[in-house]
């Protein structure tokens, strides 16, 4: 396909992007608040993020945002909470919000669903520097490798 065609294919990579449901994301996305975590708190977060995880892998989007978000509240600085509350808002093909929770809890490691949220944005140049960053690390990556070749395509490189 063309260059306008190489956003979808490289979107057509990720797994389960239909959208469903209402944006659950916003509504757990937690308030800043001057609590302490205890580690009780640290432990509940822990299991909570583990139920979002399986509540995102069942497509229950509105449960697993709730889970993260509960997570995320119990203790500001599990860094797996976001990055579940990212991978909804993916899932349910809201790219802004996926980009605005990745973005800080990614650092520089490359994330696959980081780098397919900047294509649906427009950020190609930055997709391309995810799909890169995650080839560095396991060059043997095949999906990343397919999405840096659409993105090439895409930047006529």
């Amino acid at each position: 396909g063309g260059a306008p065609d190489a956003g979808r294919e490289v979107a057509a990579e990720a797994r389960g992007t239909a959208p469903v449901g209402p944006r659950a994301v916003d509504a757990a996305t937690p308030r800043a608040e001057a609590a302490s975590t205890g580690p009780g708190d640290v432990e509940r977060a822990n299991a909570l993020v583990d139920e979002g995880n399986r509540l995102l892998a069942a497509r229950d989007f509105d449960g697993a945002a709730a889970a993260f978000g509960e997570a995320r509240r119990l203790d500001p600085r599990n860094r797996r909470a976001p990055m579940g509350l990212g991978r909804v808002a993916f899932q349910q093909q809201n790219f802004e919000e996926a980009v605005r929770l990745l973005e800080p809890a990614v650092g520089r490691q490359g994330n696959m669903e980081l780098g397919m949220a900047y294509m649906r944005v427009g950020r190609t140049a930055d997709a391309k520097r995810q799909f890169e960053m995650l080839l560095e690390r396991n060059p043997s990556n095949a999906d990343a490798q397919r999405a840096l070749d659409a993105v090439r395509r895409q930047l006529g490189e």
